[in-house]
Formats: structure tokens, sequence, C-alpha cells
């Protein structure tokens, strides 16, 4: 277990050694999740495949009836408030079927039931003047979602950009935590508890840590902060190779036999700084976000009035911090 050869014969000494080793609560959840997806890869090959036509079913309906379906959600919304008022009014005139009277008495039941039935009619009135104002702005994203469907219809190959994105994003994170975890085995080990003996018999180093020097750590941070900037680097990139795809199909007369690697290319060859850029400031906000969180996380079983300062600042940070990225990644 764990790479450790227990004794069976002696039950004592086994005992002492299971209540000695020490192993995080992290490590414990890491050990377990992997072993988990090991023994059923199966079933996540097939919730990955699932997903993927889940999500060509979504795109045939929104080419197909998007627009009913919305309006029917909107109709189905207005119904459901003029249902709730009609129905609320209909139990303040009889008692029977009011829900108040089993939690209340006298006339309350009553007024209960004509304030949500009053409450149900401002929100359907203003639910109404939200649907007539925002009309130009529903059929503008009517026509969008049409237009960018007709796109997709147009250029197959843009279904399988997700696929792909995916592939190459878990290939690459794959030889990044690989190189990582070859970073991390630079460090010493050292044991941290007290030997355990028992009969004679002596065993050492049942909990172990890693000791790294401050150049280590220096490079433990560059190599995790380089990761995420790869990362959020490569995401850009399919971002890029989905938009020249539709630029170059709608503003251009020129046709590529796949566009998604035309893009990948071009965005590779002319506008990788660009890309590296935009990943770099995206992923200094997300290791910011992450630290916030993380320092959050770390004050929030202090019930001291600065350790409720610090949980309220950290997490007004990460908000912030949240928010800016989210604003960026739109832009």
């Amino acid at each position: 277990a764990l790479g450790y050869c227990f004794p069976p014969s002696d039950v004592k000494l086994l005992n002492k050694i299971m209540s000695r080793t020490h192993i995080s609560t992290g490590i414990k959840q890491l050990f377990l999740a992997g072993h988990s997806a090991l023994n059923s890869w199966r079933f996540l090959v097939g919730v990955a495949v699932a997903c993927i036509l889940l999500g060509y079913a979504f795109l045939f309906i929104l080419h197909t009836c998007f627009d009913k379906l919305l309006y029917a959600v909107a109709a189905a919304a207005h119904g459901l408030l003029i249902l709730s008022m009609v129905g609320f009014a209909y139990a303040g005139f009889d008692h029977k079927y009011n829900i108040f009277s089993d939690y209340f008495d006298g006339s309350m039941p009553t007024v209960c039931s004509f304030t949500c039935s009053f409450l149900a009619a401002v929100f359907w009135v203003l639910f109404s003047i939200l649907c007539y104002s925002c009309r130009g702005a529903v059929q503008t994203a009517v026509d969008s979602i049409k237009a960018t469907c007709e796109v997709i219809g147009q250029l197959p190959t843009v279904l399988l950009q997700p696929l792909m994105h995916s592939v190459m994003v878990i290939t690459l994170l794959l030889l990044l935590v690989y190189g990582f975890a070859w970073l991390l085995s630079t460090g010493k080990v050292v044991t941290s508890d007290a030997p355990v003996a028992s009969g004679g018999i002596e065993i050492a180093g049942l909990r172990r840590s890693l000791d790294f020097t401050t150049w280590q750590w220096f490079c433990i941070g560059y190599w995790a902060f380089g990761l995420v900037w790869i990362l959020e680097t490569l995401n850009a990139l399919g971002q890029f190779a989905i938009s020249h795809a539709v630029a170059v199909f709608g503003y251009s007369d020129s046709q590529q036999l796949c566009p998604m690697l035309h893009g990948y290319g071009v965005g590779l060859r002319f506008h990788l700084g660009t890309l590296a850029f935009g990943g770099f400031v995206m992923g200094c906000f997300k290791v910011l976000a992450t630290m916030m969180a993380f320092l959050s996380r770390q004050t929030k079983d202090d019930t001291s009035l600065q350790g409720a300062v610090g949980v309220v600042i950290c997490s007004c940070c990460a908000c912030c911090t949240l928010f800016i990225e989210r604003v960026l990644k739109m832009v």
C-alpha cells in the first residue's frame, strides 16, 4: 500500500504503523480519484462520448427551433405568473383552497393570499414590460443564433474544434505535469517522525516530506505559473482559430479545406505574441484569484474579528479578480 511493505504477521506492529502513518486529506483524495478513474475509464469514455453527442443534439435544436423554443419559454413564464395571480386570488376568496390556512388563523390567510396575488401581478407586469422593451434585442439574438448555426453548417470542421482543442489541452497538460513531477523529484526526502519500534524491530520513515531550497521553490513557482500561462495561451489560440475561420468564411472569397487547422496555423505564425500576452494577463488574474480563494479558505475557521475581516477582504478581492478575468475574456 502506497509503496510500503507492512508486516502482516505482527498485528500489534502493523496497527502501530498504520496509526503513525500520516496521509494528508488532499493526497488521499488524489489517490482515491486516480484509482477510481483507472477502474472506471470505460464509464468516463462513455460519458465523454455522450457529452459530445448531446452537444451536437443541442446544436441541432438551436438550428431548427431556437426561436420557437425561446418564445415557448417566454409564453410559459407568462402563463405561470398569470396562473399564480389567479390562483392566489381565488384562494383568498375560498378558504378551502387557501394553503396559508394551515399556518395562520383569522383573516391572516386571506391577507397572505391577496398579497401573493398582488406580487404575482406586479411581476407579470414587469416581465411583460421587459419582454416588450427587449423585443428587438431578443430578435437580434435569434438572428445571431441562426447565423451561427448556418456558419457551422457551412463549416462542419468547426464542430470538431472542441474535441480537437480538448485533446491538445489534455496532451499538453500531461506533458507539463510530467515535467512538474520531475521538478518536484529534485527535492530532498526527509523523515518527519520518530521511528516505530516493537519486538526489537525498528521502522523509520513512515511519514516523509519533501524539503526544497529557496532556488527550488522559485523554480516550482516559475513552472506552475508557466503551466497556467501556456494553457491560457492555448485557450486564446482556440478562440482565435474559430474567429479566423468565421471571418474567412464571411468576408473572403478564398476557401480552405480545413479552416480550423488554417486558423491554428495563422495564430501560431502571425499572432503568437499577441496571444501569449493575452494568456499572460489572464494567467496573472487566474493565479491571483486562486491565491485569494486559498487565503479565504485558510482564514474561514478563524472566529476572531481579524479572521472575519480577512475572509471578507480575500473573498471580495477574489470576486473582483474573477470579474475582471471574465470581462477580459469577452473583450
